[in-house]
């Protein structure tokens, strides 16, 4: 089989994967054998099947926590030729064929994500266009970046705060803060590009980012690790004794960061907060959920409950905000999302379910349109 046609056949599971929705295991083997053997037998079906299989199995030694169920039939060559063909789920089904398909249940699918389990499915999808083009950091004069650390009280450490200012502008200015996603820091927000995009929108806010630690889910953890705490009763004191507007503030994040940021504006409501935007909230359906996807998002069922943000108490704060909530439509937050998008629907609900993947072409994407949403709302903020 050639290079070609090994694509073809990570193709036709892709569309397995539409049709019964599994994760491609098989697809996610075979992307990363074609890249990694480019001379390999692609003529054997059992080599491309055992190489799923034992990547399925390296999946799960390495990652334990994650519930994989793997399954692996390898009849014929003809049930090869049937997934290349692309045949209905009941031709599949019936046909049997040589499949090795993993179903990733619950959090198992978030996880995958958020630790980079599954590039190849990336791989293949953004192959097959469904996490669009990457849009680039626009290439224009940025303004400064001002760096600081201070020892966090309330995170017990010392922490990095990356201020970025738009070209012309100095103090004066109003804020949106910008949480990071598990396993990012401040810096990642510099370079996923808010400077450059501050000032080709020509907006007129500050962007300030800080340390939330790498696996906070931006709330008060049972160590005593409180990066929401951080943000309320140190960040922004700071920022208001260097002069920037913080009493009415915006908030932006992705994944974690994009929870991270709900959940403080349904904390301070709408006396503390303008707007929020959000790229792929990372919102998780039970406790469950959450800790197979990242053991240490939740302490216990009672801190998944008590930072829920698509309880009853939550939603009717964040209903009295403008919210913007993005997520693309692969992207396993997606359902999550959606619920959270119903819950707020009305007048102060913007975004949208598009196109895309859990990835930074996404949340580059759609940046632009969020920091001019939360410029709209930061005039004449306080």
């Amino acid at each position: 089989m050639s290079r070609v046609a090994g694509w073809h056949l990570g193709n036709s599971i892709a569309r397995l994967v539409n049709l019964i929705g599994l994760v491609p295991i098989l697809a996610t083997a075979s992307a990363e054998y074609y890249w990694a053997q480019p001379d390999a037998d692609w003529s054997n079906s059992d080599n491309i099947a055992g190489h799923a299989c034992r990547t399925a199995d390296e999946l799960k030694k390495g990652h334990a926590s994650f519930a994989f169920r793997t399954r692996v039939s390898c009849r014929n060559v003809e049930g090869m030729r049937a997934l290349l063909t692309g045949l209905s789920r009941r031709g599949l089904l019936i046909g049997g064929g040589c499949t090795a398909l993993g179903a990733v249940s619950g959090g198992a699918a978030y996880g995958l994500v958020e630790h980079g389990v599954l590039p190849g499915k990336y791989r293949l999808d953004a192959f097959l266009g469904a996490c669009g083009g990457d849009p680039g950091v626009p290439r224009v004069a940025t303004g400064p970046v001002v760096r600081q650390q201070f020892y966090s009280r309330y995170r017990k450490r010392v922490v990095n705060m990356i201020t970025m200012l738009p070209p012309g502008h100095a103090r004066g200015l109003p804020v949106v803060l910008a949480l990071h996603g598990a396993g990012g820091d401040a810096a990642g927000e510099v370079g996923l590009g808010y400077s450059q995009y501050l000032a080709a929108g020509a907006e007129a806010f500050a962007v300030v980012a800080v340390d939330g630690g790498g696996a906070t889910y931006w709330h008060p953890r049972a160590d005593g690790d409180d990066p929401q705490g951080m943000l309320i009763y140190e960040v922004l004191p700071r920022l208001q004794q260097q002069g920037y507007r913080v009493g009415r503030v915006g908030l932006s994040g992705q994944s974690m960061g994009g929870y991270g940021a709900l959940l403080l504006a349904a904390r301070l409501g709408p006396a503390g907060v303008a707007a929020v935007a959000v790229s792929s909230a990372a919102i998780f359906g039970s406790y469950a959920d959450a800790i197979t996807a990242n053991p240490g998002s939740f302490d216990s069922p009672a801190d998944f409950a008590a930072h829920n943000v698509r309880s009853a108490d939550e939603v009717a704060v964040l209903r009295r905000i403008p919210v913007r909530i993005d997520c693309g439509s692969d992207d396993p937050f997606a359902p999550q999302d959606t619920l959270l998008r119903a819950s707020l629907r009305g007048p102060n609900l913007a975004g949208a379910i598009s196109g895309g993947c859990h990835d930074a072409r996404f949340f580059q994407r759609y940046l632009p349109a969020q920091l001019s949403y939360l410029g709209q709302h930061l005039q004449g903020a306080r």
